[in-house]
């Protein structure tokens, strides 16, 4: 009998329910979500300075072309000021949850770092896996203003400049949240990925295209390192992965070597009165190409390869010993030496980290490079 009862009630407050949102559209009862279509979702977001205003440029696809970006743009003191001002102007709602990439023009660069990037770090909407990248010698409005090329847009060619850097070893993707921790670290000098806008001639457009490290301290931008200089960097970091390096000799001419695998490993002597740092190099490499103006000489012969061999560890040797003598006549440390010794010989850190500063230009540094060719590429010269 209750049962019946309570099941009687509970039809009549269904019924009621009913009748009572009989007429009510179905958007007001449920959960509602912005369609995608009313929100500009930014991809990329510029940052420069103008005087003492910072400018924004917010990079979005378009809804009409896939090869083309819409881009808004505000100024403004602080970043806050600026975005409210590219929210202004923007036809849209402004999206920045799905952000990849953040682009420093240099003159913001070679002010305050983390004044420009305090702002999204602190927005719930960016999250901190994003990249940051800095635009040597322009404004990263310029670049994020290069036209489309074969229909791809400017995101999607800043895309695939950053995978392939998987391929040349030129640089390495940079999160926010690294640049953050670098920051934060006294023994670390912030570095992310550098770009600039290519202007070949007048009347083609403009390109994209990766130049190395930009190098910061800790808060403001102080060198960029391009072509062999970076990918020293790369080796001394031990994110070197493949890469190409030529090599020239009077006996065989130009030759190209595919680099395929190379491991970086760092022994530490604390014996003398200052540090001793070896860093011990191995890569495997296979000759691509050897060139000749003069065909009488073309070719290589079994006992070229040793040759070959001792020019590739010379040339990597050197480029890295390159930067190595600058990083210590600067007294910057700049591939992170400090960092690896806090954390391999924790006890030893703890003696140097007063003076590291004085101490890092004095440091004993020794390359060794040992490279193996996995392929014999021997062709007998012409008679």
């Amino acid at each position: 009998m209750m049962n019946n009862r309570l099941l009687g009630i509970v039809s009549n407050l269904l019924f009621a329910l009913l009748v009572f949102t009989a007429g009510a559209p179905v958007s007001s009862l449920l959960p509602q979500h912005t369609d995608l279509t009313h929100r500009m979702i930014v991809r990329a977001i510029g940052i420069d300075a103008d005087g003492e205003d910072i400018h924004l440029t917010l990079a979005a696809d378009s809804l009409t072309e896939d090869s083309e970006v819409t881009l808004v743009e505000g100024a403004g003191k602080t970043f806050y000021e600026a975005l409210q001002q590219a929210t202004s102007y923007a036809t849209r709602s402004i999206f920045l949850g799905h952000t990849e990439q953040v682009l420093l023009g240099e003159a913001a660069a070679r002010q305050t770092l983390p004044g420009f990037l305090d702002f999204m770090a602190r927005n719930y909407q960016v999250r901190m896996n994003i990249g940051v990248l800095t635009v040597e010698d322009g404004t990263a409005r310029d670049a994020l203003s290069v036209p489309s090329t074969d229909g791809n847009s400017v995101l999607s060619i800043l895309e695939t400049l950053l995978t392939d850097l998987e391929y040349n070893s030129l640089s390495r993707e940079i999160s926010l949240a690294q640049v953050f921790r670098d920051m934060q670290a006294p023994n670390v000098m912030t570095k992310t990925p550098a770009l600039r806008v290519v202007r070949d001639e007048e009347d083609k457009p403009a390109m994209l295209e990766m130049v190395g490290y930009a190098v910061y301290d800790q808060v403001q931008l102080q060198y960029f390192f391009e072509d062999a200089s970076a990918r020293a960097i790369s080796i001394l970091e031990g994110s070197y992965t493949v890469g190409e390096e030529t090599v020239s000799h009077e006996e065989i001419g130009d030759v190209s070597f595919g680099i395929s695998q190379m491991e970086t490993a760092l022994q530490l002597d604390f014996s003398g009165p200052a540090p001793r740092v070896t860093y011990e190099i191995e890569l495997l490499a296979s000759i691509s190409e050897q060139f000749w103006t003069d065909p009488e000489k073309s070719g290589l012969q079994e006992q070229d390869l040793a040759l070959c061999q001792q020019l590739l560890e010379q040339k990597i040797g050197d480029d890295v010993r390159g930067v190595l003598a600058f990083a210590q006549r600067e007294g910057r440390d700049i591939t992170g030496l400090g960092d690896y010794i806090y954390r391999h010989a924790p006890y030893r850190w703890e003696t140097l980290k007063e003076n590291y500063a004085e101490i890092f230009p004095q440091i004993q540094m020794q390359v060794q490079v040992r490279a193996e060719l996995k392929n014999d590429y021997v062709l007998e010269r012409g008679s």
